[in-house]
């Protein structure tokens, strides 16, 4: 048992080091990558209002608490863990609350058995449920299934997340203490911030999905900064020597300030490193791998039940039996990790090779949320939410109304315009109906139309966005041009009068629809924008 857990630990070191020694390490280009991700990290740090926002929740869940439990010996109350207790947080990140009814660090602490936490959420449940009425708060949903049972609401005002739990010390005590290894050496927190958001955009950072979990990255960070030469970070048999508590904690944490002096890499080659790791072992995790941040090296852990055994083991500090990647499925999802992390290598040696720019390196590990040349972010409307996704984030800019010969008349009949001056002003997004339909006809085609003595109805404004000039109905040539347009648009909303010619089908409610024409191989296939959409009634 020894000499395999020894080989296996030997055989992690050494693809480790193969892997380093494939990238190329130019000094420029390290350079340019270690400025690249100082950038993306200073863009991921929380602003002071995102500080204030969660402060004020954790003050307002403290108020709700004790109007619901009451207040005795200083308890009920909310304290905070997770990514904001680690500071480890970004704007969108959740808030992770705990609400606790007794100190564990006294010996006449009471253990809440999982009954009672079932109930104490509900009673806060239906108190959220009444605000929720209100509007103050939305997605209330108490989930007693989980392995630790979470009550999740959204505050409306801030957009905050938070998932509250009942005595979850240890999830308290995991935070603080990862928040003192932070204290240690700031590329802890640096890489932490990094490696998160690259999961993040990979779709690799998800329990509910069996990828990585928050505390799997961050343990797996650690591991790698414990196993540098010379190391960065203290093994947390050193940082917990004098106990678990956390004032033992922060004066072992004083001791090891600027642990890590010793090592010179720079952030980027931290992570190029980090990436070789997760590379080097991806086929190792089955056979009984395990990262432990206690020991601080590889070690081997043998696995009881192999088909309910995680795609990955991480060793819980606190408790050594527990698995940070406990969530990570051993076949499809496992396979899924194994890829982002070669691709990631993949473009980090093509960036240093000086086969891709930074902007291609930025927008393939982070995604094009981080690319400044972003083209969703030119056409976007701006008083769209950010947050969310839909057709206006893809249609093309407002389109100037011209002024045709004549319509003026016209268009003082409708109630929407004024004035001729007003028209040339005007975009086509200000019209009422435009403004509901997704698809919303080209204003050229329409005002044409009117002055043809067209009526619109509920159909032109569903059509592809496909412009063309209105032809002469009289003119023999543009008779000649006009044909049956392609499948999939319009087949069944057209009658053929004659050679070459189409009519319009007549509708109960209006004559109906202008011919589709194809002046131009342009025109022959619909925008790729609105595309599969088809006809609506």
């Amino acid at each position: 048992m020894a000499s395999l857990a020894s080989g296996l630990c030997k055989t992690a070191t050494i693809n480790e080091l193969r892997e380093w020694e494939k990238v190329p390490l130019d000094h420029a280009y390290l350079r340019a990558l270690d400025r690249l991700l100082l950038e993306i990290y200073e863009t991921l740090q929380p602003k002071p209002i995102h500080y204030g926002q969660r402060n004020i929740l954790v003050d307002i869940f403290n108020k709700m608490v004790t109007k619901i439990f009451g207040k005795g010996g200083g308890f009920p109350v909310v304290e905070e863990f997770g990514s904001f207790k680690m500071n480890l947080f970004t704007a969108e990140s959740d808030l992770d609350l705990s609400v606790n009814f007794s100190d564990s660090t006294l010996s006449t602490s009471v253990e809440y058995s999982r009954a009672e936490k079932i109930k104490a959420l509900r009673k806060l449940s239906k108190i959220l449920y009444a605000h929720q009425r209100q509007g103050h708060v939305r997605g209330v949903l108490p989930i007693v299934s989980a392995r630790v049972p979470v009550l999740k609401a959204t505050d409306c005002g801030t957009g905050v997340e938070c998932d509250i739990s009942i005595e979850n010390k240890d999830g308290i005590s995991r935070s603080a203490i990862i928040s003192l290894l932070s204290s240690i050496d700031e590329r802890f927190r640096i890489l932490c911030y990094l490696i998160k958001m690259w999961a993040k955009a990979n779709d690799i950072n998800s329990s509910k999905d069996r990828t990585l979990s928050s505390m799997a990255i961050i343990a797996l960070v650690a591991f790698h900064l414990q196993t540098r030469n010379p190391p960065i970070v203290p093994p947390f048999s050193a940082l917990l020597r004098g106990g678990t508590s956390i004032s033992n904690v922060e004066k072992s944490a004083l001791h090891f300030k600027n642990f890590g002096r010793g090592n010179k890499e720079s952030v980027a080659e931290l992570f190029i490193s980090l990436t070789c790791k997760l590379t080097a072992v991806e086929n190792l995790w089955n056979e009984g791998l395990c990262a432990s941040m206690i020991e601080g090296t590889w070690i081997y852990k043998r696995v009881e039940n192999s088909s309910k055994a995680a795609g990955m083991i991480v060793e819980d500090f606190l408790d050594r039996s527990e698995n940070f990647a406990r969530s990570v499925g051993k076949d499809a999802e496992m396979e899924v990790i194994k890829k982002c992390t070669r691709k990631a290598l993949n473009y980090l040696t093509c960036f240093l090779s000086g086969e891709i720019d930074s902007y291609k390196l930025k927008t393939c590990l982070f995604g094009p949320v981080f690319s400044t040349l972003s083209p969703i972010a030119t056409v976007r409307d701006k008083n769209y939410n950010n947050e969310r996704l839909a057709w206006e984030d893809i249609r093309p800019p407002p389109i100037e109304r011209d002024v045709v010969p004549g319509r003026s008349k016209l268009d003082k009949k409708r109630k929407h315009v004024s004035s001729k001056a007003s028209n040339a002003k005007r975009t086509l997004y200000d019209v009422p109906w435009a403004q509901q339909e997704p698809t919303p006809i080209f204003a050229d085609r329409y005002h044409q139309g009117q002055a043809l003595g067209y009526h619109f109805t509920g159909y032109e404004q569903r059509l592809p966005q496909i412009p063309y000039p209105i032809p002469d109905l009289h003119s023999r040539r543009a008779s000649a041009n006009l044909s049956v347009p392609r499948s999939g648009y319009g087949q069944n909303l057209i009658n053929r009068s004659g050679p070459g010619f189409m009519m319009p089908r007549q509708f109960s409610h209006g004559p109906g629809i202008l011919p589709t024409t194809n002046f131009s191989h342009r025109y022959h296939q619909p925008d790729p924008v609105y595309r599969g959409r088809g006809f609506r009634e």
